[in-house]
């Protein structure tokens, strides 16, 4: 679960970024 939580905690920081690549085909 920890390390699930600590690769959640970046993830979230690049989440608006990783959103607009994903939105952009």
């Amino acid at each position: 679960k920890v390390g699930m939580w600590i690769q959640l905690l970046p993830s979230a920081n690049h989440a608006p970024n990783f959103t607009i690549s994903q939105g952009t085909p």
